[in-house]
C-alpha cells in the first residue's frame, strides 16, 4: 500500500539522518581527543541524555550540571536506577576506574553504562565487573541504531526532530558538531600544522572560523 511505502520512506530518511549525525559527532570527538580538546564530550552529555530518555524511556540527568566533573558517572536516573558514564575512552581500564569510584553502598543495585560516543570499541571484558553492581553494559553509536530502528515510525520522528534540533543550522545544512563552529575535520593530517601547535599551546584560534558558513550538506565545502 502507498501508505506504507511512505512510511517506509520516512523511515529511511530518519535512520539515515541520524545516522550521519552520530558518525560525524564521533569523528569529531575521536579527533579532538586526540589533541586533548574535551569541549564537545562535555556537552555531548547533555545530547546524550535527552536521545537516552527519549530511546528507552529512561528520565537521566547530567550529574555533572549539580556537582562539577562528578566522579564515576555522568547521567543518572535514581528512580530506575541506571548510572551512565559517557566517554571516548575505550581502554578496560576506564571501566575499572569508572567501577572504583562509585559509592559501593550508594549505587548498590544499580546498572552501570558505558556509553561510547566515539568510533572506537571497548576493550571491556567480564573482569572488569564488580559484585556490587549489576553487570555493565556497553552501548555505542551502532547500538542507539539499532534501538532507534526498531521503534514505531512515531517514535521515530521524535527522535528525528531531537537531532534536528542539535544538528541543523535552520536552512537545510547541516552543523557539524553539536556546539562547535567548526568544519569537519576527520583525521589529524587534515588539520593545519599551526591550528595544531595553537591548539597544543592553548591559544585555541580558529583557523576553520567561517567555514561552517560556507558548508553546504549536499554539495560540501565550496
Amino acid at each position: 500500500p502507498q501508505f506504507l511505502k511512505y512510511q517506509i520512506m520516512n523511515s529511511q530518511e530518519y535512520i539515515g539522518y541520524i545516522e550521519m549525525c552520530l558518525s560525524i559527532l564521533a569523528t569529531r570527538i575521536d579527533c579532538r581527543a586526540k589533541l586533548n580538546v574535551l569541549d564537545l564530550n562535555i556537552y555531548a552529555e547533555t545530547f546524550y541524555a535527552e536521545i537516552i530518555n527519549l530511546v528507552f524511556g529512561y528520565n537521566v540527568k547530567n550529574a555533572n550540571i549539580e556537582k562539577h566533573n562528578n566522579a564515576g558517572y555522568d547521567l543518572i536516573d535514581s528512580e530506575q536506577r541506571i548510572v551512565i558514564q559517557v566517554t571516548s575512552n575505550t581502554k578496560k581500564d576506564k571501566v575499572q576506574k569508572t567501577i572504583e569510584s562509585l559509592d559501593i553502598q550508594q549505587y548498590a543495585g544499580y546498572e552501570l553504562v558505558m556509553l561510547y560516543i566515539g568510533n572506537g570499541k571497548c576493550e571491556y571484558s567480564k573482569s572488569n565487573e564488580s559484585k556490587h553492581i549489576k553487570p555493565i553494559c556497553t552501548w555505542d553509536k551502532e547500538f542507539l541504531l539499532k534501538a532507534i530502528s526498531a521503534k514505531r515510525i512515531e517514535e521515530q520522528k521524535k527522535i528525528y526532530q531531537c537531532f534536528k534540533k542539535y544538528f541543523d543550522r535552520g536552512d537545510g545544512s547541516l552543523a557539524v558538531d553539536i556546539v562547535s563552529r567548526e568544519l569537519e575535520i576527520e583525521t589529524l593530517s587534515d588539520i593545519d600544522e599551526d591550528y595544531y601547535f595553537d591548539v597544543l599551546y592553548g591559544n585555541r584560534i580558529s583557523y576553520f572560523a567561517n567555514d561552517l558558513e560556507d558548508f553546504d550538506l549536499n554539495k560540501g565545502a565550496r
